[in-house]
């Protein structure tokens, strides 16, 4: 199947110029601490990106850090420094930002989610057009 992967946090981990970029999807609630254990064990792994998908199926503390993360001035940084680092997101005005809780939720839903952290890896095959 296809990821939504415009509704991702993307957050790059040690990268270099040896070897291919490793890619995952991830689905995690922000009060998840399997999650929280996950990411800090992720940034350990060379030539990793990760496109996280928030999905906030804890509770209500969860949806609103959620929307305070995806509305930030950087979602990925502000992301990690809430998994990695315990620093709690800002609150940000619902109404100058699009969150759309059901759409992300869907995604989860459609893929049969029900635990975070989930994890995917990433597939990207390059087609080649034209002849044999």
């Amino acid at each position: 199947r296809d990821l939504p992967f415009q509704q991702a946090i993307v957050s790059e981990f040690n990268n270099s110029d040896q070897g291919a970029v490793r890619e995952i999807a991830v689905f995690e609630d922000p009060n998840c601490g399997y999650c929280r254990k996950f990411r800090r064990s992720l940034r350990k792994i060379e030539n990793l990106r990760v496109y996280t998908f928030l999905y906030p199926i804890l509770g209500d503390s969860s949806v609103t850090i959620s929307k305070n993360v995806w509305c930030s001035a950087n979602p990925s940084q502000t992301w990690d420094e809430l998994m990695l680092n315990d620093v709690e997101p800002s609150d940000i005005d619902a109404i100058s930002c699009k969150f759309n809780l059901e759409s992300f939720l869907a995604v989860g839903k459609n893929l049969g989610i029900q635990a975070t952290p989930t994890i995917f890896f990433v597939f990207r095959r390059k087609i080649k057009r034209g002849g044999i």
